[in-house]
């Protein structure tokens, strides 16, 4: 019985075909642009699925970029020095404790340069640069001390040698003018004196050296430490800034109608203007063609 229906719809099919054969014959032009059209059409929706695909990645990578961003930037806020109170760096502790705060300041903003990286990011490079510029010269003072410690104790034996140089001069020259050999005075002895009282000037001017530029590196701090906070505020400017969560990568729900539209606009765009170019020129050629060819095949149909 299945085998009958077939037979019957074979049958009814070929009276058609002789029946209507110019009808036929216009549906194979038909059926190659649909076909064509079609083709273009999935070759459209795949390029288009690759293309969210790709967004879709695209906005993962800036959300993790804006995650890890977010995260030194709050790490980063505590360090952050408003100048509103100029830390003391004139004790050995506040001097210290300055320090380690500018430590941690500076790791920080370098985590700050690491994921911030733009053209742009010169604010974080010049406050960074201020950051150990700064660290660099208030560590400097803990070494003057140092050195202002050493060379004092060395000025105090320097004048400790001195003073016996003295005595012995004096007590050989008594001896020699008691024996009435004055000409036989020992230049020698004067000799090292001098070089004694060179080395003490030495040390003197070391010592005048190191104060004073202790005094200047404090003297200068604030302004130093105003300027840095400055850089400060700028890079904080600058990473709030740049602190943006990415757009979705999914378009908004639409009408049928309104979908139908762009759909249908964005079909010509791509068939006219945005698809390879051999992909165009054979829609040039081919659809003309074909409409040619149905045109005068219904038009002869009906002569």
């Amino acid at each position: 019985m299945p085998y009958e229906k077939v037979t019957d719809a074979i049958q009814y099919g070929n009276q058609l075909y002789n029946s209507y054969p110019k009808f036929f014959h216009a549906l194979i032009p038909v059926a190659t642009i649909v076909t064509a059209f079609a083709g273009i059409i999935n070759t459209r929706h795949i390029k288009k699925q690759a293309n969210l695909q790709r967004e879709i990645e695209g906005n993962r990578y800036k959300i993790e970029l804006f995650e890890k961003r977010f995260n030194v930037y709050e790490n980063y806020k505590p360090s952050l020095m408003t100048g509103d109170i100029i830390p003391n760096i004139s004790s050995e502790i506040k001097r210290d404790q300055f320090l380690r705060t500018l430590k941690v300041a500076v790791e920080e903003s370098s985590k700050c340069l690491l994921v911030f990286q733009k053209k742009d990011n010169g604010v974080l490079k010049e406050l960074i640069y201020k950051q150990k510029k700064l660290y660099k010269e208030i560590d400097a003072i803990s070494y003057y001390y140092k050195d202002i410690a050493y060379t004092e104790a060395e000025l105090s034996e320097k004048l400790s040698r001195i003073e016996r140089q003295k005595e012995l001069i004096s007590s050989m020259n008594e001896v020699i003018t008691a024996l009435g050999k004055t000409d036989q005075l020992d230049s020698n002895q004067n000799s090292i004196l001098n070089s004694l009282n060179v080395d003490k000037s030495i040390c003197e001017h070391k010592l005048k050296y190191y104060r004073k530029t202790i005094s200047d590196i404090i003297e200068n701090f604030p302004s130093k430490y105003l300027e840095l906070c400055d850089a400060y505020h700028n890079a904080n400017l600058y990473m709030e800034k740049n602190l943006s969560l990415p757009e979705l990568a999914f378009e908004d729900d639409k009408s049928f109608i309104m979908s139908s539209w762009l759909f249908t606009l964005s079909i010509l765009k791509y068939l006219f203007v945005t698809s390879p170019k051999l992909e165009r020129y054979l829609a040039w050629i081919v659809l003309p063609i074909c409409s040619a060819f149905i045109f005068f095949l219904l038009h002869y149909s009906h002569a």
